[in-house]
């Protein structure tokens, strides 16, 4: 008669069952179970917006960086541009410093897109 090692078993076992278990968890913590009040779910789950940047003076062409803070994407541009169906979420603008200009607000600001909204990132840059 074979005796078996529960010990053994136990020891194989108990690795898959702990990497199945973060895997679990790694996967609730990224979805939310798409809870719509915690920005979880996938893109697009929530509505999308518009956002507008909108660097003065316009012949300036003033550069800016801006990211999308639950999904990590992140655009550069210069001067006024429009982004159409942007997914509902915080997105932080970083305007640029321009030689010869003083910008008017902010370096950063962060501003919410609600589903069917349009949100608008201004910076004024003043001549020195």
């Amino acid at each position: 008669m074979r005796q078996r090692c529960i010990r053994s078993e136990l020891r194989t076992a108990l690795p898959r069952f702990v990497l199945l278990a973060l895997l679990l968890v790694a996967s609730v913590t990224m979805y939310g179970f798409g809870c719509k009040n915690k920005g979880g779910g996938s893109p697009g789950a929530h509505g999308t917006g518009t956002i507008v940047i909108d660097a003065t003076p316009d012949h300036l062409d003033a550069p800016w960086g801006l990211v999308e803070a639950e999904w990590l994407n992140h655009w550069e541009g210069t001067g006024d541009y429009t982004f159409t169906e942007m997914v509902s979420e915080k997105y932080t603008i970083s305007w640029e410093q321009v030689p010869g200009y003083t910008m008017q607000s902010a370096m950063q600001e962060t501003l919410y897109v609600w589903p069917d909204s349009t949100v608008v990132f201004e910076q004024v840059y003043v001549a020195d």
